[in-house]
């Protein structure tokens, strides 16, 4: 597995896996609505393409396939996290979490945070993430429930 940094021709890879990970994963923690309003993100090019520039956004290839996507603020957010519907539980999501974390450090944060799905908690808290709060965003009028989580940096 390799991991590096996402460019902008990475996009439609990227927000394919998005879409299909949401559909495929997360389909079984949240309901039809849930999953529609989520996944409609992959639609917000600008988004993506600010949030290549603005965050530590790498992605895991796999064979020439990018299996996972994960991204981090200068302030500590980690903001994305997404593995491949066909690549789940193969630690992809930990060589990136890792690989983020480290990137945290070296930008001496000692606390990240995450707004955590109720499918990727379990995840999380295996990491060393701990609950801080439970979280209600709305998505248009679709309530979407998360964790905000964090984990101390050594």
């Amino acid at each position: 597995m390799l991991i590096r940094k996402a460019t902008e021709q990475d996009i439609p890879a990227i927000t394919q896996l998005f879409t299909e990970t949401i559909e495929a994963v997360n389909s079984r923690d949240y309901n039809a609505e849930q999953v529609k309003v989520w996944s409609e993100g992959h639609t917000y090019t600008e988004r993506w393409i600010k949030s290549l520039s603005a965050q530590y956004f790498i992605v895991a290839v796999n064979d020439e396939i990018i299996t996972g996507m994960g991204s981090i603020t200068p302030e500590g957010y980690l903001d994305l996290l997404y593995v491949h519907k066909d690549y789940q539980g193969r630690g992809v999501a930990s060589a990136l979490v890792d690989e983020l974390l480290a990137r945290a450090s070296l930008n001496n944060l000692s606390i990240v945070t995450s707004g955590v799905s109720i499918t990727a908690k379990p995840f999380f808290e295996k990491k060393g993430f701990t609950i801080v709060t439970t979280q209600r965003k709305m998505v248009g009028d679709i309530e979407i429930l998360n964790y905000k989580m964090t984990i101390q940096i050594v």
